[in-house]
């Protein structure tokens, strides 16, 4: 239950025909809590929660007693003004901020991931090695599998010897199937092809792209690492339509949690299911 308040009044919205309403508001916190306040609450299974979570800044406090749960199928898109402490909570969920009070249960062994407004990314690199960067675990497979494949090229081995290293190599090959080592270019090509890199690009270095490019960079990256809550702010800064669709179509099918912030509101009504409105050091979720 991710602690949803509907108040009396926002319940009677649903006496208004949908397209009647959007006639009669404004704003788009009024337009989200007519779309958003009749969703059914989240019955899936609890990743992360946040219970009286406070955050200040010298004599600046973002927000106080701040509850939230994320579930392991969330789509949650975080709205609010400017400077409401939005990003700074992305930044405690993921654990890169302390807050000043409260508690955060995370399940074990959960993974996060964070799209920040920032690019980042290694010089030196090509686009395509910037991409093969993010499989680490398989990256050091493949270390692996290169060492054994020279032990084993070696003179002087006995028969035993040939035995414990064709184990071995067994058994590496056995964990890179797992990591669907195969499919590795295949999903690089696939998500760079959908954010509008072309295919001359992947040869280019990072630091040629422009800073918008570079964010489509980040992007990527984030979305070819399998983690169990997905933070993206702002993602659709840097899009183009085509792109933003894609985008759509990726997190739609995105098997974990995610918690978004975004000011385009045909994005968050294509993607997430709930809305957490954080106003005055407070959150609602609806």
């Amino acid at each position: 239950m991710v602690g949803i308040e509907a108040s009396a009044y926002f319940h009677n919205l649903n006496l208004y025909t949908f397209t009647q309403f959007l006639l009669a508001v404004k704003s788009p916190i009024q337009y989200f809590k007519a779309r958003y306040d009749v969703m059914p609450p989240l019955k899936d299974h609890l990743s992360l929660q946040l219970q009286d979570i406070s955050k200040s800044f010298a004599t600046h406090t973002l927000f106080e007693g701040l509850s939230l749960q994320i579930g392991a199928k969330s789509r949650i898109g975080l709205i609010g003004k400017n400077g409401c402490g939005k990003s700074t909570l992305l930044k405690i969920i993921m654990g890169e901020l302390e807050p000043n009070e409260g508690t955060i249960t995370r399940a074990p062994g959960l993974r996060i991931n964070y799209l920040t407004q920032e690019p980042k990314i290694t010089p030196g690199l090509t686009l395509e090695q910037e991409m093969q960067s993010v499989f680490d675990e398989l990256n050091d497979l493949t270390a692996k599998e290169a060492e054994i494949i020279e032990e084993y090229n070696q003179e002087g081995l006995t028969e035993d010897d040939y035995m414990v290293l064709a184990e071995k190599l067994d058994a590496v090959h056995q964990e890179m199937a797992r990591l669907d080592a195969g499919s590795m270019d295949a999903r690089i090509g696939k998500i760079l092809k959908g954010l509008g890199f072309e295919q001359a690009d992947h040869q280019r270095q990072t630091t040629d792209f422009s800073g918008g490019w570079q964010m489509r960079v980040n992007l990527a990256k984030i979305l070819l690492e399998d983690t169990d809550v997905l933070l993206m702010d702002e993602p659709t800064n840097h899009l183009d339509m085509d792109a933003c669709e894609w985008l759509e179509g990726f997190l739609n099918e995105y098997p974990g949690g995610i918690v978004l912030v975004s000011h385009d509101r045909r994005f968050l009504d294509q993607v997430t299911t709930h809305i957490a409105d954080l106003e005055g050091g407070k959150i609602r979720v609806w």
